[in-house]
């Protein structure tokens, strides 16, 4: 799913996910990156977490079977030095 929605990107590495996981994703207090990602998807369709980038520049898409995408976060800074676990980062 990565790799067709993303293209030339390097995908580092990647999670299933559902599409609900996708929209009620949460990253800090209160912020929703994607409540409205996939509007034509079930929720309990299939998606996946995908990251992308290199050392201090990290982003992570979500992509749906369909082949869309939307960026959901970035890890950015000197202490970003190897690839983020898959999944969402842990941003309370």
């Amino acid at each position: 799913m990565c790799r067709r929605a993303l293209g030339a990107r390097t995908v580092l590495n990647a999670k299933l996910a559902s599409v609900q996981e996708v929209r009620s994703l949460q990253v800090g207090p209160g912020g929703y990156p994607a409540p409205k990602a996939f509007p034509n998807a079930a929720p309990t369709g299939p998606a996946a977490w995908c990251w992308t980038g290199r050392p201090s520049d990290y982003v992570l898409f979500a992509v749906g079977s369909g082949g869309t995408k939307t960026r959901v976060e970035g890890l950015h800074g000197a202490v970003f030095t190897s690839p983020p676990a898959a999944g969402p980062a842990p941003i309370p």
